[in-house]
């Protein structure tokens, strides 16, 4: 059973906080990495959704 000790659900809050840093941070940096490094990315990155 749950019970919060206060009205903040801190659990829903970390979900979202790691969710928004995956989405804004870490997805962004690979993408800007594989651009430099591999050849052809931008145009693979074209086509392909950011999440699959």
């Amino acid at each position: 059973m749950y019970f919060s000790q206060s009205a903040f659900d801190w659990r829903i809050a970390g979900a979202v906080a790691i969710t928004a840093l995956f989405l804004f941070v870490s997805i962004p940096m690979t993408e800007r990495r594989q651009l430099q490094n591999k050849p052809g990315y931008e145009e693979y990155s074209k086509h392909t959704r950011m999440l699959i």
